[in-house]
């Protein structure tokens, strides 16, 4: 990557909003540059796991950019003129406010033993069977199987099976809106407050 391709994604992101969006940065990322979103998405979530590595182990940036860049020049991931490149790009990054304020949400936001990652429902409907099996069934139900998938310990992906009828889907429903309204109370109090909200999976 060329000196000038970098300091535009670092412009990028310096000018981004404290509330961004970060998939919305990394598209316009990509947009701007010669890389694939998987790829800014990769390298960013490399910078923020570092950012987090160091606030962890009460370390200096100075002192994780040094390890980081002799292991990499060790190993031959870069070539040993390059180096100090990559030593001062790295420094950058992990010295960005924006980046550090969003390691520190994702944080916040993972900071949990079970984490959601997504959810399906598969409906059936079951024929009730009169006592002689042979004849047609008269009657049915319907069944809705919630499939949730999530992490444990951000690490173990596990998978939780909830059989529901129509009067359980009626209650989740009820449930889940009754959050959004909660959200949006407190967004009008952010807002009023003049607090951002950092919209991480948009």
């Amino acid at each position: 990557m060329e000196d000038k391709e970098f300091n535009d994604i670092v412009t990028i992101i310096s000018d981004a909003s404290s509330s961004f969006s970060f998939a919305h940065l990394t598209e316009t990322i990509s947009e701007k540059s010669n890389f694939k979103i998987k790829d800014i998405d990769e390298i960013l979530n490399s910078v923020l796991s570092l950012i987090t590595l160091c606030e962890r182990q009460k370390g200096t940036i100075d002192e994780l950019v040094k390890d980081i860049s002799n292991n990499a020049k060790d190993i031959k991931l870069i070539d040993a003129d390059y180096v100090a490149r990559f030593s001062k790009r790295l420094t950058i990054l992990l010295n960005n406010e924006h980046l550090f304020t969003a390691s520190k949400a994702i944080e916040l936001a993972t900071d949990y033993e079970n984490i959601y990652s997504t959810a399906k429902i598969i409906t059936d409907v079951r024929p009730v069977f009169n006592e002689d099996i042979s004849g047609q069934p008269k009657s049915a139900v319907i069944i809705h199987n919630l499939d949730i998938h999530y992490h444990k310990d951000s690490e173990v992906h596990k998978d939780i099976y909830i059989a529901m009828d129509s009067n359980d889907i009626k209650e989740l429903l009820d449930v889940l809106q009754r959050a959004q309204k909660k959200e949006e109370v407190l967004l009008a109090l952010l807002t009023k407050t003049g607090i951002e909200n950092i919209k991480l999976n948009e």
